[in-house]
């Protein structure tokens, strides 16, 4: 097919009115193969011939650093790179565009207000519209190829796709594990992932042009996979339902249609790369306490807040990424580590995101310094209960990309005033801290649980106190470690259920019976009477100080 030039992206208005601030004579030599959204660092995050948008809001009000990135983007292979100015960088400096006509590489100024996104789909639409006529495309193709001028949505394209093949087609995202389509053999194929899973992937570095249709056998459906690949990177899976009648069900359309989905799916990574990228910087400044409310109203795609939102603060992290790793390469094809931790990284983030939008929340977060960061707002009345299995939840998402992986979360409810973001950040950060070092990994620990034990560890320092838990609870621990016994956590449990022994005997799976004849046990080993107020408040007091003992011989933090 025809190349897609700069020249033809300046000349359809794709970029909005863009200046050329350098390479002006080479933008009719210059194809355009692929976009992408990045910041700084480069890496190895831009491919050959790809025009690169940025907001450059790393390189700050830094020309030198302006030119060493636009110098690393030169070095990559991009295209060009465009730069949105207006917000984070006003104007382009004109040592920056000395260094790019130096280096004979196009640079362009686009207008603040042009989305991403939109330049994304404008030149996707344009890449299908080049791979086939219209009017000489029938069949299948031709309403694809109009599909993905108009939306390219891969929930449309693959309902287009079902009604053009008069079959039954879902798509699996082989980015989040997640599937496209709202058919029959979408719930199917959801429920059973795993066996389907083997079926699905392609191993890293074989190119899907050589995997061909394959026929599986899944709830009494014969279906048909066909891999959908770019650049010999496995994107993700179409599954198509069977057709006795139709053996060639593609015929010599596959490749086409191959191309069409692939589009489809890159345009909509793309998008979804754009608003992870203002999602983090939203949820970085709200840490750092630069944030406004006007920033959460803009922040977020979708996104509306009047101030009155009530939110949380979460931060996440991850145990022992280094044996994590090492098991993961047993079990999936190989990365490299940067590769994996990305992979981990964002699917964590869009797991949190997934979860988050069906209980009414909406997330911001960014990773940062070995962490997930997020903020959680809601409209809505926000219930602890709900954050907590948002949170654990995510553990399904990680476990696409790190299985024998523990996640744990520092939860807070966060202060309605703007600046309370930063306090709400660091309480929660508290949080995940002590209850890494009090109960170890894989849990979520809210900061509120948490604070009134940070009081009672002061205490813990004290002989007589030390003496005092001794003297009350030491004979339950002695019992329970002679005898196998669970006296200590069932007067903990008794406490927290003020004393309601139904409820309590529920919760230890004990008969009512056998709990009332561990309570005798326990006031005969304390010496303390289960029905006076002083001696229950004196036993949940050393109850209490004794479970931070034995926390503060756990190994702290990060190590």
């Amino acid at each position: 097919m025809d190349a897609l030039t700069l020249q033809d992206l300046l000349t359809l208005k794709i970029l909005g009115d863009a200046t050329v601030l350098a390479g002006s004579d080479c933008l009719a030599e210059r194809r355009v193969d692929w976009v992408s959204v990045i910041e700084i660092p480069v890496e190895d995050f831009v491919r050959q011939d790809e025009l690169v948008l940025t907001t450059a809001i790393g390189c700050g009000n830094d020309p030198v650093a302006l030119c060493s990135f636009v110098e690393e983007v030169h070095g990559a292979g991009a295209a060009a790179l465009a730069i949105a100015v207006g917000r984070h960088i006003e104007v382009v400096p004109e040592s920056v565009g000395r260094v790019a006509e130096s280096l004979h590489f196009p640079l362009l100024a686009i207008p603040w207000d042009v989305r991403f996104a939109d330049i994304s789909r404008r030149v996707y639409s344009e890449m299908a519209l080049k791979t086939a006529e219209i009017g000489n495309a029938g069949g299948v193709v031709r309403p694809l190829l109009l599909q993905v001028a108009q939306d390219a949505s891969l929930d449309k394209l693959i309902a287009t796709l079902s009604r053009g093949l008069s079959v039954e087609v879902t798509f699996f995202d082989a980015g989040t594990g997640g599937w496209w389509g709202s058919s029959e053999i979408t719930a199917l194929c959801r429920t059973e992932t795993k066996d389907i899973l083997p079926h699905l992937v392609v191993p890293r570095g074989t190119g899907c042009g050589s995997v061909r249709l394959t026929r599986i056998l899944v709830g009494g459906y014969e279906l048909e996979t066909l891999p959908i690949c770019s650049e010999g990177r496995w994107l993700g899976t179409l599954v198509v339902q069977s057709d006795p009648q139709r053996p060639d069900l593609f015929g010599s359309h596959e490749p086409i249609l191959r191309h069409l989905v692939a589009l489809a799916y890159l345009e909509q990574e793309s998008f979804a790369q754009e608003s992870l990228q203002r999602s983090e910087d939203l949820a970085w400044k709200l840490a750092t306490g630069q944030g406004t409310w006007d920033d959460v109203g803009s922040g977020v795609p979708g996104w509306e807040s009047d101030g009155n939102s009530s939110y949380f603060a979460v931060v996440g992290a991850l145990d022992n990424w280094d044996t994590v790793y090492q098991y993961n390469q047993t079990v999936f094809y190989e990365q490299t580590r940067s590769e994996w931790e990305l992979d981990v990284i964002q699917t964590v983030r869009r797991a949190l995101a997934k979860n988050a939008e069906r209980e009414g929340f909406r997330v911001v977060t960014t990773f940062q310094r070995g962490e997930w960061i997020g903020f959680a707002f809601t409209h809505g009345s926000a219930r602890r209960e709900v954050i907590n299995n948002i949170l654990k939840a995510a553990h399904e998402g990680m476990n696409l990309r790190a299985f024998h992986g523990r996640l744990s979360w520092g939860v807070v409810q966060g202060a309605p005033e703007v600046e309370g973001f930063r306090q709400a950040y660091q309480n929660a950060r508290t949080a995940l801290e002590v209850g890494l070092r009090r109960q170890g990994p894989g849990d979520v620990y809210e900061y509120e649980r948490i604070s009134h034990e940070q009081v009672l560890s002061r205490f813990l320092g004290d002989d007589t106190v030390r003496s005092a838990v001794q003297a009350t609870v030491g004979s339950l621990v002695d019992y329970d470690r002679q005898h196998g016994a669970d006296l200590v956590n069932t007067l903990a449990v008794y406490l927290e259920n003020r004393t309601n022994v139904s409820v309590t005997a529920r919760m230890l799976h004990l008969h009512r019976q056998s709990l009332l004849y561990r309570l005798k046990k326990i006031e005969m080993l304390t010496g303390r009477s289960l029905d006076d107020a002083d001696d229950l408040f004196l036993l949940e007091i050393c109850g209490r100080l004794l479970k931070l003992k034995v926390g503060e011989n756990r190994s702290s933090f990060g190590e």
